[in-house]
């Protein structure tokens, strides 16, 4: 994509500036030199998701020559969305799932923090979960950042693909 609009700026100014097609400039401003059209190559960049189907890791955004890797959670038994609290997701991550996985995919980001659920449907399917332990004190506040906005991301995604989240499978 960033290759199409360096070709497309590219284009205009050879289409606008090469042709001799010039506006006037306003007096007081035509003295200057007009600055040069400079491009930067830019690097192909290949998301993160793709590199994962390929089997290939993803590019790491720490200092080069660090050694450093993001750290990354190990999938939980019965996870939909094992990568909701690593990194954002995308609707290549979500777009597979029916209106009752994406609930239980958004609700998982709360169940790893012990959220105590109404709803006897997911409360039971989370019950079922080794990993699952209720907390009587759960708050929303210990989530990170990035699990709200992937739990709102998910949200929204059910508001617009199916007009409200379900609430049974």
């Amino acid at each position: 994509m960033k290759h199409v609009l360096v070709a497309s700026a590219l284009t205009v100014a050879i289409l606008f500036g090469a042709s001799g097609c010039a506006r006037e400039a306003p007096s007081g401003e035509g003295d200057e030199a007009p600055e040069a059209l400079t491009t930067t190559p830019v690097p192909p960049e290949e998301p993160a998701d793709l590199a994962a189907e390929a089997g290939q890791d993803a590019p790491s955004n720490e200092a080069a020559g660090s050694g450093a890797t993001p750290a990354e959670t190990q999938p939980l038994p019965g996870e939909l969305l094992p990568m909701s609290d690593d990194r954002p997701l995308t609707e290549r991550d979500i777009d597979r799932l029916t209106n009752w996985e994406l609930t239980l995919a958004r609700d998982e980001i709360f169940a790893r923090h012990g959220r105590v659920f109404q709803n006897a449907h997911i409360r039971r399917h989370f019950e079922e979960m080794t990993w699952y332990a209720p907390d009587k004190d759960y708050d929303d506040a210990n989530l990170s950042v990035l699990e709200r906005e992937n739990a709102d991301y998910i949200l929204k995604y059910q508001k617009f693909a199916f007009e409200a989240p379900a609430t049974n499978p």
